[in-house]
């Protein structure tokens, strides 16, 4: 069974380091993120929160089976990753944001093992899957779903993709045929959570391609890639999305930006960093002058994760003559692309959040590249603790930056704190909630974002409360 292979495995490892040592490798992993995210914790709900809460509220079982028909009116598909676990939560613990915190955090740290597990069923290496793990739980690709739950489905979705994976390979290397149907029915189950994991069979084509399986093997895919026609086939047929605004697909340069983008943000690079490049590598004076610090910071920690990453050990084996290792290296690369396929189109609406699938095809590069040059230079070799080291407190310290940045610029945590204030002011103003109620807001962008126009004041009080967004006080109840 899955579960007898995977405490074997927990058993095998703590056979090597130990118990106490595991326990206190993943403990430092999930304290650093814990410290990393702190303030997410404090963050209310804003924005599209308010409208899947709206459209998540249900009282009965025929309701629960409504949640997974397509709406038209959104271009994501995601019933398991957001109807589902806002019905149940504010069920649970009502409209405790501190709740849908908790829960993204555990989803979070069953993440960060299974990146453990998959690194390490990968390429056969402990301590490098410990580094992943690591790299991962701390990577500032994470900064938006730990502030903002509509974004929970970028957390759940890769556990599904993970899980799947891992099952997939098991039954490559073991050829038990009921891993095979568990990786199956997750990554069906998952397709449910986030529409980007459709890209799975495609990766698992080109690492059976690598891996050298027989034609048998090539078929299972087979089932995939139905799973996918028919899902896709179901929701772009029958209940076709909006492909407009921020949704226009654009084909040619403005996918090479957008690559340019999702990259710089995998090494715990700021969002708006993208947004101040005036050209392909010029920033904006301006941006530079009022953040000088912080763009040093994020400069200097680049160039060093970049040349210790992966420049000086493809430096390294070209010298030393090993080819035959680039072979795994393009399928990290390719990993890294097909992951984002669904939204490289897309330039209008890019956001680091799409990069948890993907970035694991990086650090996939980055431990094939290392375990390989560790073999054939002693020099490399003697070094490697001290080029960990250095990779561990330069991570820490881009990520440290970019959170306090972000404080300061990032529109999550500000709408977060705007609709929390908000909404205190308009439940102490209208302390009996009646059946029909006028709101007036200031009628800033901010405050209509933040509260996502109607939909807040409708989940605080009733249906039929209307918010006005206006400063004229003649609307105002005497």
């Amino acid at each position: 069974m899955v579960i007898q292979s995977v405490l074997q495995t927990i058993n095998t490892i703590m056979q090597k380091y130990g118990k106490k040592t595991l326990v206190a490798i993943f403990l430092f992993i999930i304290l650093s993120c814990v410290w990393l995210y702190r303030e997410s914790f404090h963050a209310y709900f804003f924005q599209d929160d308010w409208f899947s809460l709206s459209i998540s509220r249900n009282s009965s079982i025929a309701g629960i089976f409504r949640f997974f028909l397509p709406r038209t009116d959104v271009i994501y598909y995601r019933p398991l990753g957001m109807q589902i676990p806002y019905f149940l939560i504010s069920s649970l613990f009502g409209l405790n944001s501190y709740a849908f915190h908790t829960i993204i955090f555990i989803s979070h740290i069953i993440n960060i093992i299974l990146v453990f597990f998959l690194i390490r069923l990968l390429i056969l290496r402990d301590d490098y899957a410990l580094l992943s793990s690591f790299f991962y739980a701390t990577s500032t690709i994470h900064y938006i779903p730990f502030f903002w739950f509509a974004t929970y489905a970028f957390i759940i979705g890769p556990t599904f993709f993970f899980l799947a994976f891992i099952l997939y390979v098991l039954y490559l290397k073991k050829n038990i045929y009921r891993y095979f149907i568990y990786s199956l029915v997750i990554f069906f189950i998952g397709m449910f959570t986030n529409e980007m994991i459709f890209i799975l069979p495609f990766i698992l084509l080109v690492y059976s391609f690598i891996s050298n399986c027989n034609y048998k093997k090539y078929i299972s895919l087979f089932w995939f890639v139905i799973i996918d026609i028919l899902i896709f086939g179901v929701r772009y047929i029958l209940f076709p999305p909006p492909t407009t605004g921020m949704y226009e697909l654009e084909i040619g340069r403005s996918m090479i930006i957008n690559l340019k983008g999702y990259i710089l943000w995998s090494f715990n690079w700021p969002e708006e960093m993208k947004a101040q490049l005036i050209r392909f590598f010029t920033f904006n004076p301006k941006f530079i002058n009022d953040f000088y610090s912080y763009f040093w910071i994020f400069i200097i920690s680049i160039v060093i994760n970049l040349m210790i990453f992966y420049i000086i050990p493809i430096i390294i084996l070209f010298l030393k003559k090993r080819f035959a290792i680039f072979k795994k290296v393009i399928f990290g690369i390719t990993w890294f692309i097909l992951g984002l396929t669904s939204v490289l189109f897309f330039p209008k609406h890019s956001f680091s959040y799409y990069l948890p699938i993907s970035f694991v095809g990086l650090l996939y590069i980055y431990v094939i590249l290392h375990t390989e040059v560790i073999k054939v230079s002693s020099v490399f070799r003697r070094l490697n603790p001290l080029f960990i080291i250095l990779l561990l407190v330069n991570w820490l310290i881009a990520g440290t930056a970019t959170i306090k940045f972000n404080s300061k610029v990032h529109w999550a945590p500000r709408r977060a704190k705007l609709s929390r204030d908000l909404v205190s002011q308009a439940l102490i103003r209208n302390p009996v909630k009646s059946s029909r109620m006028d709101i007036i807001i200031d009628p800033s962008s901010e405050n209509i974002h933040a509260l996502n126009n109607q939909d807040a004041f409708k989940v605080i009080f009733n249906l039929d409360t209307n918010t006005i967004y206006t400063k004229d006080v003649k609307v105002y109840p005497l």
